[in-house]
C-alpha cells in the first residue's frame, strides 16, 4: 500500500496480514481524494477516520494538507497498525488514537475537537454506517457542516437523513460504493 498524493506521495505503509481488515485500495483512495479535490480538497480539515484499520484514509488526508486526524478502531491490532503507519510517515503530532467501537462512542470531552471530514469505512454488510454517524453526532464529534466519506458494499442503501445537504455523490468501483456528502445530519 502507498500514499497516493500530497507530501507523502509514493511512501509505503503497512498492510494487514490475514482477512480481519479490508483496507481501502490505492485505486479507490485515489478516486475518493479526486472527488474531494474537485469539491475543495481536504486542506486544513480535521479528520475522524472511523473503523480506521491501517489508517490509510486519515494518512492520505494528512498527506494532502489536513491538519489533524483521530484514528478510531475497536481492534487493538488495527489501531497498532495505524500507529505504526503514523510513525512511518512522521505525523505523530497531527494524530491521535481512540480504541473504541465507532458505533458506540462516548461523548466528545474535547469540545475544541470538531471534525470537518469523517471517513466511515466499516466491515461490509453489517449495517454499521448509520449507527456510526448517529454515535458521532450524538457525541458532538463533528462540526455543524461536515463532509462524510462513506465506503460500503455496492448495493448499500443509505437511510441517513440530512437537515442541510449541500451536495452528495455516489460512485461504484467493483464491489465498493463510495458515497460522499456534505451537510448537517438531521
Amino acid at each position: 500500500m502507498r500514499i497516493t498524493g500530497g507530501t507523502h506521495r509514493g511512501r509505503s505503509i503497512k498492510a494487514p496480514t490475514g482477512q480481519d481488515v479490508r483496507p481501502t485500495s490505492d485505486k479507490i483512495r485515489q478516486a475518493i481524494f479526486n472527488m474531494l479535490d474537485s469539491r475543495g480538497g481536504v486542506a486544513d480539515d480535521v479528520i475522524i477516520d472511523s473503523f480506521c484499520g491501517t489508517g490509510a484514509l486519515g494518512l492520505e488526508a494528512l498527506s494532502r494538507g489536513a491538519t489533524f486526524s483521530l484514528f478510531v478502531d475497536k481492534s487493538g491490532k488495527s489501531l497498532q497498525l495505524a500507529k505504526d503507519n503514523v510513525r512511518t510517515l512522521g505525523v505523530e503530532s497531527q494524530s491521535d488514537f481512540l480504541k473504541a467501537d465507532s458505533t458506540q462512542l462516548k461523548a466528545n470531552d474535547v469540545k475544541s475537537f470538531q471534525a470537518s471530514l469523517v471517513f466511515c469505512d466499516p466491515p461490509y454488510r453489517k449495517n454499521m454506517i448509520s449507527p456510526c454517524l448517529k454515535s458521532l453526532s450524538e457525541g458532538g464529534w463533528f462540526a455543524p457542516i461536515t463532509t462524510f466519506v462513506l465506503e460500503s458494499e455496492k448495493d448499500w442503501r443509505s437511510d441517513i437523513s440530512f437537515a442541510d445537504l449541500e451536495w452528495s455523490v455516489e460512485k461504484i468501483y467493483g464491489d465498493t460504493k463510495i458515497t460522499l456528502c456534505r451537510g448537517t445530519l438531521a
